[in-house]
């Protein structure tokens, strides 16, 4: 393991505008293989029936890489003491992302919507896990970071189908 020390600003913000990024070219992978279609096929009903249609599911894949860019925009210019650790937490939800991706491809005998660059999700979300200092995971931090990604996800797609429904 990788001694844990203070991460240059300089490296964060690079970090942060990195992950932002692979994030981007994620989403739209999902937008542009059509996610919705996908799973209207081979996810099972709860999941497939929480995306709002291709129009709907785009707005939602803006609306979270918006806020990605917002975070780490205030992350890398406030530079507030919280910016590694919450690094480190969309790592995990990268990691986690990127798993589901490959392991429903593998499950259905199917490339899904997002399995290209899951590798690069994975990549990534594991080198900063690995680089960053650490994160406790303590109930409070792995609570936080469950109810933060699940709310964001769900409000998005919900947003989403509002607006184009």
């Amino acid at each position: 393991m990788p001694e844990q020390t203070e991460v240059p600003s300089r490296v964060l913000a690079g970090l942060w505008w990195l992950t932002v990024a692979v994030f981007a070219l994620h989403n739209a992978e999902e937008c542009l293989r059509d996610l919705p279609a996908w799973a209207s096929v081979h996810a099972p009903v709860a999941i497939a029936s929480a995306h709002s249609g291709q129009a709907g599911f785009g707005v939602a894949a803006a609306l979270l890489t918006v806020v990605a860019l917002a975070v780490a925009g205030v992350a890398t210019v406030i530079r507030p003491g919280w910016s590694t650790e919450v690094l480190v937490c969309f790592a995990f939800v990268l990691i986690l992302n990127a798993g589901s991706h490959l392991a429903f491809s593998a499950l259905t005998g199917t490339l899904m919507p997002g399995v290209l660059t899951a590798p690069l999700l994975m990549a990534l979300g594991l080198h900063l896990v690995w680089r960053l200092p650490r994160v406790r995971a303590i109930w409070p931090t792995v609570l936080v970071t469950v109810v933060v990604a699940v709310a964001a996800t769900a409000g998005a797609l919900l947003l989403g189908g509002l607006l184009t429904g």
